[in-house]
């Protein structure tokens, strides 16, 4: 498995996430597709103080492993909803200049891949892109846990803020694209695959 620092790009600022691909398998619900956010400590002594409220994930690094600790509970939540499309698309996704002076500057520090990761791009309504900026205040430079009901699409480091555009792109590795179906087939009707 491997870890990248790939290039997100919101409606106002830009962020860099730092990857985790993992499969997890959790009892359906039977509630509407919702996108759903965790909060991630790295924190293992306050993890083991409350072993109920969180689940441990061993990330791949190169440096070797490293522990994430995901809250049970999600504490954001989009409903189908207030989703009003995603697209998912192979990288390098480039709408503009300043995606394409992004991606040459992350090229220099990172190479590139020998295959072409996945980004998924999520429109959504004004009421969740508030919510989704008000995430990225207060998340920055942490990680969060992005799931698609019961499953999970990304563990990503949040790096600077989001804006309140409603277009939100987030990198998810190397997924095969049956994998990303499988993701994302609670809101099939809505994806548009590129």
């Amino acid at each position: 498995m491997r870890t990248c620092l790939p290039v997100v790009r919101s409606a106002c600022r830009v962020l860099v996430l730092a990857l985790l691909v993992v499969p997890v398998l959790s009892p359906v619900r039977g509630i509407a597709a919702e996108l759903l956010f965790f909060r991630v400590i790295q924190d293992s002594a306050l993890a083991n103080r409350q072993p109920e409220r969180y689940e441990k994930l061993t990330q791949q690094v190169a440096s070797g492993q490293r522990d994430l600790y995901i809250e049970k509970s999600p504490y954001l939540r989009i409903d189908r909803v207030s989703l009003k499309a995603v697209v998912v698309e192979k990288d390098p996704v480039i709408r503009d200049s300043r995606d394409a002076e992004l991606y040459l500057a992350l090229r220099k520090v990172r190479p590139e891949p020998a295959e072409r990761s996945h980004v998924v791009t999520f429109f959504v309504e004004r009421n969740a892109a508030m919510k989704l900026r008000d995430l990225g205040n207060q998340s920055s430079d942490q990680f969060v846990d992005l799931r698609v009901d019961d499953k999970r699409l990304v563990t990503a480091k949040v790096v600077g803020q989001f804006g309140a555009g409603g277009v939100y792109s987030v990198p998810v590795g190397d997924h095969d694209t049956d994998r990303l179906r499988t993701v994302l087939a609670p809101l099939k009707d809505i994806v548009i695959w590129k």
